[in-house]
């Protein structure tokens, strides 16, 4: 989940450069810091809508909603996820 700043999200002319603009920007900062591949994200949502409290997605104290992100997020994040990683089953050995 990437929630852009509001100067980035005036600059893109819609959402799918939006996208694009952010994939290069991630893999700039990943080639910086020297990251491994596998610690880069492959696909990303994009939310335009920062968290917040109004929104429900942060508590009083602005902490995370975890229940509440599933809930708004859930079936959108579990779809980036190629089935094979996502299974309960995939990391279980066959006998």
């Amino acid at each position: 989940m990437i929630v852009p700043t509001e100067e980035a999200v005036r600059r893109a002319a819609n959402r799918d450069e939006l996208s694009w603009v952010l994939r290069d920007s991630l893999q700039l900062v990943a080639r910086q810091a020297e990251l491994e591949s596998y610690e880069i994200p492959r696909d990303f949502l994009v939310e335009t809508e920062p968290f917040s409290v109004e929104n429900g997605l942060l508590s009083e104290i602005r902490k995370d909603l975890p229940p509440r992100l599933k809930d708004r997020y859930g079936d959108r994040l579990e779809a980036l996820c190629p089935r094979a990683c996502c299974s309960p089953t995939a990391a279980t050995p066959v006998s």
